[in-house]
């Protein structure tokens, strides 16, 4: 009897190790190649998933140290840097908290632009006045989200495929997100 016990409890460890590989895997897949299925993933017009997926995991997909025009900075909010082609710093788009919500914040040279969880713009302003904001009815956001892509293009360029393409559960796991 004690034999039948402990194969079973046996057995009954090996599948939970197995299931513990499994989920880890599918976990480590759906963030590492996030940017990659944010590309493909349907989406409510204004909403920008790829700027959402780069930024919200960027510690955990592929971002290569060989790009001379973009950067990382790991302490605190990870944001991505950029500079100009001779190494100046231009800006950079990170993470922000709105009143318990998170956001995102993009600064290029002296502008700066707050966009909402859903990549909705807030606000405006200049950072080399002491923030002080400006009318956002002055900016198109389309022109403003082009020149973040502009900026982070061969970051997003960078990732990879996924050898086991999970796009069906990314649809399902983020659909609210983006919609």
């Amino acid at each position: 009897m004690l034999k039948k016990i402990k194969g079973v409890v046996k057995r009954l460890l090996l599948w939970l190790l197995l299931l513990s590989v499994v989920l880890g895997y599918i976990s480590f897949n759906l963030k590492s190649h996030s940017v990659y299925y944010a590309q493909y993933t349907p989406h409510k017009k204004g909403t920008e998933p790829v700027l959402m997926m780069l930024i919200d995991n960027l510690e955990d997909i592929y971002t290569p140290d060989d790009l001379k025009t973009i950067g990382y900075d790991f302490d605190g909010k990870p944001a991505i840097l950029t500079y100009d082609k001779n190494g100046k710093q231009l800006g950079y788009l990170s993470t922000f908290n709105l009143d318990g919500t998170r956001g995102y914040r993009f600064i290029n040279k002296n502008l700066g632009f707050e966009f909402n969880n859903k990549f909705k713009l807030l606000s405006a302003f200049d950072s080399d006045r002491g923030y002080k904001d400006l009318d956002i009815k002055n900016f198109n956001e389309q022109d403003i989200k082009k020149d973040i892509y502009k900026s982070v293009q061969p970051l997003i360029d960078a990732q990879s495929k996924p050898w086991i393409n999970l796009q069906w559960l990314f649809d399902i796991v983020y659909h609210d997100k983006f919609n």
